[in-house]
């Protein structure tokens, strides 16, 4: 991937963790940021083979995200140019009798969850020089 940017003169400095296609029940959110760490080990072995695999291909950093859910958004208006819809957010549009998430999770939840996915994957990280840029939940 590297080499193919390379012959169009781009330098890939950073790729994108697709943690939103690592269930293989076809969930956005990955299995150890929603509580299950049975399925959520399999997954973060993936993680940190593909960090691996990054790091031997030279690309410097990955950027992921620990988002307990999926992102939110509103409406996307007005449209952009070429009719193109942009990801909003309008906290004065949402609907906050809308229950967003299975069930409630603590902060001491979260963060048994973010704990398991950074001890296993930053080791591998530094091992194969590649940096973790996490990427903020919106909003």
């Amino acid at each position: 991937m590297k080499e193919k940017a390379a012959d169009y003169e781009v330098d890939l400095e950073m790729v994108a963790l697709p943690q939103n296609k690592l269930d293989d029940d076809g969930e956005w959110t990955p299995n150890y940021m929603r509580g299950n760490f049975e399925k959520g080990e399999k997954e973060v072995e993936m993680v940190c083979k593909m960090v691996q695999a990054v790091g031997e291909a030279g690309i410097p950093a990955i950027k992921y995200f620990l988002c307990e859910m999926e992102n939110q958004r509103t409406e996307a208006v007005p449209l952009g140019r070429g009719g193109v819809s942009y990801s909003t957010w309008d906290l004065s549009k949402a609907n906050s009798e809308d229950q967003r998430w299975e069930e409630r999770v603590s902060a001491e939840q979260n963060w048994k969850r973010v704990t398991f996915f950074l001890e296993s994957v930053i080791s591998v990280a530094e091992k194969y020089e590649v940096r973790m840029a996490c990427h903020p939940c919106d909003p």
